[in-house]
């Protein structure tokens, strides 16, 4: 019996002093601005122990083996580095870690997913969130236009998959001057703005675009049938002054075929109480063409101003004055569109596509002005 006793408290006493003899790892890192670092790796290396520091700070390593170590702090895209330690048993305290960034550098490479927290009122004539819409539909925000350096309103629909231009904007008074696109195999055209009619004998320029959004199938039956086909709708909408803040910025661009374009965007908030603003938008464009003959020079201006009376009511401005001169489009073959084409490539049509088989002596003046007024209330906060 007593044999019994002194095994079980030499037991006792042995894993008591395996336990003691392990060590604990105690500090904490801070950005060259003084402020904690969140979120680095420590790993002490030649051991499988790794920690993340805190939003102090701080960190701990526990049940460490007494040694002299080697202990990295390393945060993705910042230079590791590494310190030399010797480990006891019971609490080892380090000395204090200083990355050679600041807190803002820290904050760069941060990825933050917000687009799926982003909202449309306009797809489903109420405000939900692109993942809650139901609604199948395409959004090109101005940050991808910007991306790409689009500048041509066409060229924007290249992110959009199952629709093409089948026709060039014409400049034709009649209402249907823009371009026209095959959507789900039906004919389209964007003749909607801010998610109202907005006929227009021409495109508009993308310096005032703050999203396209390419409504596919019947729900754009929403919008009233006699300004959108079976295929779908394109609704456009323009850039809007916000309040907390005055800024602006200036671009230029240039590329092949003459191509020279000027950009400004300017907003600034006209009262103390930051409840009206206004924008600027504007553009100076000028291109030539591949072809022998063709070019465009074209000024765009886009004033617009919101005023928010309260929480629920608030008022939108907006007023678009573009004026352009062009080539005349060049000359196609096939007029009929009622029947399959005669050709089904350019080599059967056995014509120069170099050439347009027109001059610039043949011009087209294509002014527009359009402007739009809305005024918002909110019945609820639930709906």
């Amino acid at each position: 019996m007593h044999v019994r006793r002194i095994l079980f408290s030499l037991c006792i006493l042995l894993s008591y002093a395996g336990f003691a003899q392990t060590g604990t790892i105690r500090g904490s890192i801070k950005t060259s601005d003084g402020y904690p670092a969140e979120s680095v790796t420590l790993i002490l290396k030649g051991t499988s122990k790794i920690a993340l520091s805190d939003k102090a700070g701080k960190y701990e390593i526990r049940k460490v083996q007494p040694g002299a170590y080697s202990l990295e702090a390393s945060f993705t895209g910042l230079q590791t580095q590494e310190l030399s330690i010797n480990v006891g048993a019971g609490i080892t305290s380090i000395p204090e870690i200083v990355l050679s960034e600041s807190s803002q550098q820290l904050l760069e490479v941060t990825v933050y997913a917000n687009r799926l927290k982003k909202e449309s009122p306009f797809v489903a004539k109420m405000p939900l969130k692109y993942l809650e819409n139901p609604q199948v539909y395409s959004v090109i925000s101005a940050e991808t236009l910007k991306q790409q350096v689009v500048t041509s309103y066409d060229d924007a629909f290249r992110n959009v998959p199952g629709i093409s231009r089948t026709w060039e904007s014409t400049g034709r008074a009649y209402g249907d001057g823009s371009s026209y696109f095959a959507l789900r195999g039906l004919e389209a055209q964007p003749t909607m703005y801010n998610g109202l009619p907005g006929l227009t004998s021409g495109n508009l320029d993308p310096a005032d675009v703050e999203r396209i959004e390419v409504i596919k199938g019947p729900t754009g039956t929403l919008f009233g049938a006699s300004l959108i086909a079976y295929g779908g709708l394109i609704n456009t909408v323009t850039k809007r002054p916000y309040f907390d803040r005055a800024g602006g910025e200036v671009s230029y661009t240039a590329g092949s075929f003459g191509l020279n374009r000027f950009t400004a965007d300017f907003n600034t908030p006209l009262s103390e109480t930051k409840k009206m603003a206004l924008r600027v938008n504007a553009a100076l464009h000028s291109e030539n063409s591949f072809q022998d003959a063709g070019f465009m020079k074209s000024f765009f201006i886009a004033p617009s101003f919101s005023y928010e009376v309260n929480d629920r009511l608030s008022f939108q401005f907006m007023t678009q004055i573009y004026q352009q001169v062009r080539a005349v489009a060049p000359i196609f073959f096939h007029t009929n569109r009622f029947e399959p084409l005669q050709f089904k490539s350019i080599d059967e049509l056995r014509l120069n596509n170099k050439l347009s088989f027109t001059s610039n002596d043949l011009t087209i003046k294509n002014p527009r002005f359009n402007m739009q007024g809305q005024m918002v209330y909110k019945l609820s906060d639930k709906w």
